[in-house]
C-alpha cells in the first residue's frame, strides 16, 4: 500500500509501536500475576497433613513413671483446651528434641511416615482438636492435626468409595 504522505508513514509506525509495547507489557503483568497465585488454589498433588505433637518417652519407665507421664500429658491437654498455646507447652514439656524448639511442630506429613498408631489418628481426627493421650512405640502423645491436603487421586478414590456404600456404581462418578 502506498504511502499518501511522510506523515502517515511515521504515525502507523508510532501506532504499530504503541500495540507492540502494550501486548509485551501485557504478557509481563500476566505472567507476574500467575507466580503469586495461592499454592491453594492448585489441585493438590499429594496427601499430606500438617501436625503438631507432644511426646513423653516412657521407655524404661516403670508402671508409676508411665501413670506419671499419663497425668503430665492429661494436665497440659486440660490447659491447652484451657486457652493454653499448644505451642508454648510443647516447647516447655515435650521429649522431641527435633519438634520441641518448633512448638512441637512436625510440619507436613505424607500418609505412612509417622508410626501406625499416630498415622490413623492423623487421616481420622478433626482438625484442631487436641488428642487424648495415646500410646506408640516412641512414648505417650497428644497430636493436634492443624491442615490436611487430600491429593485429586485420593479425593477420587473415597468419592468412588462413598458411592458404592450408598449403593452407587462407578460409572456414575466423575472423572478426574
Amino acid at each position: 500500500m502506498p504511502w499518501n504522505s511522510d506523515e502517515e508513514k511515521t504515525s502507523t509506525g508510532r501506532d504499530w509501536a504503541k500495540y507492540m509495547w502494550w501486548s509485551v507489557g501485557l504478557l509481563v503483568a500476566l505472567g507476574v500475576a500467575a507466580m503469586f497465585v495461592p499454592w491453594q488454589e492448585r489441585s493438590a498433588e499429594i496427601t499430606r497433613a500438617r501436625v503438631s505433637h507432644i511426646l513423653i518417652k516412657i521407655e524404661g519407665k516403670d508402671q508409676a513413671g508411665r501413670q506419671a507421664a499419663l497425668e503430665s500429658l492429661k494436665g497440659w491437654r486440660q490447659q491447652i483446651l484451657d486457652g493454653a498455646s499448644f505451642a508454648k507447652v510443647a516447647a516447655e514439656n515435650s521429649d522431641d528434641t527435633a519438634s520441641r524448639p518448633k512448638g512441637g511442630d512436625l510440619g507436613w506429613v505424607q500418609r505412612g511416615e509417622l508410626s501406625k498408631l499416630i498415622d490413623d489418628y492423623v487421616w481420622k481426627a478433626p482438625l484442631n482438636q487436641v488428642s487424648e493421650p495415646f500410646v506408640s512405640d516412641s512414648g505417650l502423645h497428644l497430636v493436634i492435626v492443624r491442615e490436611r491436603e487430600i491429593s485429586d487421586a485420593d479425593r477420587y478414590e473415597i468419592d468412588l468409595k462413598e458411592r458404592v456404600l450408598r449403593g452407587q456404581g462407578a460409572q456414575d462418578a466423575p472423572k478426574p
